[in-house]
């Protein structure tokens, strides 16, 4: 098995976390954020949510080069969904936010 590159990696993770976001309204259990060096894995995370997992998710979204309006604040806004939008779209994605 050969390494992945940090960003296949990220774009993975953000796509799996976002996807996940689509599951159930009341997931049971709390949305977590692991880094692995520069990848962010994240679940449970929709507009609304706030805390250290969404922090992760902002500051590797601006680590990649994409502006987060309002910055790493920790609340998924409207800024934080158009940011995941937009990496999302750079690298292939559905645009799902």
């Amino acid at each position: 098995m050969t390494p992945t590159k940090p960003t296949s990696r990220l774009i993975a993770s953000i796509a799996i976390g976002a996807a996940l976001s689509l599951t159930p309204l009341f997931p049971t259990s709390p949305p977590t954020a692991v880094a692995e060096g520069r990848a962010v894995s994240v679940t449970g995370l929709s507009r609304g949510s706030s805390g250290d997992a969404v922090r992760s998710v902002q500051q590797a979204l601006v680590n990649q080069g994409v502006a987060v309006t309002g910055g790493v604040d920790g609340i998924f806004g409207p800024g934080t969904e158009s940011a995941l939008k937009e990496f999302q779209r750079r690298n292939g994605l559905s645009a799902s936010g």
